[in-house]
Order: structure tokens, then sequence, then C-alpha cells
């Protein structure tokens, strides 16, 4: 059955020409009754959108707002997980209508592209290259987004951290509520990236608990 709704989708989606508002396709979770009406009337609706794939951020602003977006990258295809995006004729709400280039990118003429994330929350790559001297600016872009009203409906406010190292240089978030690795061994955040000297750090200043975990932490080491 899986098999023919996904021949359908590429079929659909080849030979569709209306540019509909689009539909998420069914989420698939484990332990749970799969509906098989909800799943073709959500892919019939799909295979009625405009589907583009640009391969960075600035391609997707090129892009004018119809339908979805699969956007592959953020600098070049593959530097940072896809991210799929709804269209919005409206303009953006972050960044005086600009966007955070993240949550929401302004699309070419006007109108926004809306990400849509996981209930887990949110990788920092979605708003840019991790791997600089300093990923601080990536994780105050995710703070704000998390603050603002824009923020997704149950999407927590967690920002994840990949297989990689973050370099965070005193960083004081206010709305992220926590930070999480996708492995303890190999998600590494450093908050020693400028050198090592003990000033470096992330201090909570938002109201509330805040975690972190399952990541490695780098801190700096001051002689006593």
């Amino acid at each position: 059955m899986i098999r023919k709704l996904l021949l359908a989708l590429a079929l659909g989606c080849g030979a569709g020409s209306a540019q509909a508002a689009c539909t998420l396709p069914y989420n698939f979770l484990p332990h749970t009754l799969i509906e098989a009406a909800k799943i073709m009337a959500e892919f019939n609706a799909l295979a009625d959108c405009t589907i583009g794939t640009p391969a960075t951020n600035a391609a997707l602003k090129l892009l004018a707002p119809t339908g979805v977006a699969i956007r592959k990258g953020f600098a070049v295809a593959g530097d940072s997980p896809p991210v799929l995006y709804n269209s919005s004729a409206s303009a953006c709400t972050l960044g005086a209508g600009l966007g955070d280039n993240g949550l929401q990118v302004a699309a070419a003429g006007s109108g926004c592209w809306l990400a849509q994330l996981p209930a887990s929350g949110a990788d920092i790559r979605l708003w840019g290259v991790i791997g600089a001297a300093d990923d601080t600016a990536l994780a105050q872009a995710a703070d704000t987004a998390m603050g603002s009203a824009s923020w997704p409906t149950g999407v927590a406010k967690a920002l994840i951290i990949p297989n990689a190292t973050v370099n965070l240089l005193n960083w004081a978030p206010t709305k992220v509520q926590r930070i999480s690795g996708v492995n303890r061994d190999t998600s590494i955040l450093n908050l020693a990236a400028a050198g090592g000297t003990a000033d470096l750090l992330v201090e909570y200043k938002g109201v509330g608990p805040f975690w972190v975990d399952n990541l490695t932490l780098q801190c700096p080491i001051s002689d006593p």
C-alpha cells in the first residue's frame, strides 16, 4: 500500500498543474494506527502543489511564494539538513519583514517562506553554517525566533547540536529552554572558541528551567 501511495505522489507531482496551498505529508509515527484515508487526502493535496528544491538559502529567496520548497542547504547544498518550507503571501514577521534566514525566509517580490520544524526543536544549522570561530550569531537567531510570536505552536524551544563542534562566545539566551545534542560524544559545544580564555560562557537569562543534555562541553580552564 505504501509503495502505491509513493508512486501516486511521484506521478501527481510530475503532472499536477494547480498551484494550491500545500498540506504537509502524513506523519508516520511509531506504534500508532496508520489512517489510510488521511494519507490519501494529504498526498493528493501535496500532488497539486508546486514543489521547489533550492540548493541554498539564497536560491530560496529567489523563489516566488507558491506551494512548498525544500531547501537543500544553507550556503551550499548539504551543509545543513534539508528543510521543508511552506509559502505565505504575507510578509515575514521577523526581521522587520526580511525574515531571519531560518525560521522565516523572505520570498521573491513579496511573501515569506515558513520553515516546518519537528516537535523536538530546531537544528542550529537552520540559521546558517557552523564551524566558524564563533557561531554565536546563529544561536542568537534561534533565541530571537523562539522568543517571538512566530515560533510554531507545539515545537519545543530546543536548540539541537548536530554531530559537529559548535563554538559559542559569551552567549546569553533568554528564550531557548534546552540545548540538546544528537550524540553525547560527537555533539560538541565548545565554550573556549576564542583561545580558551576564562570569560567565554553561556549564561542563561531567561525564566524557568534550562536544560543542556546529550552532548560534550568543552570549557575554558583558568588557573586559580
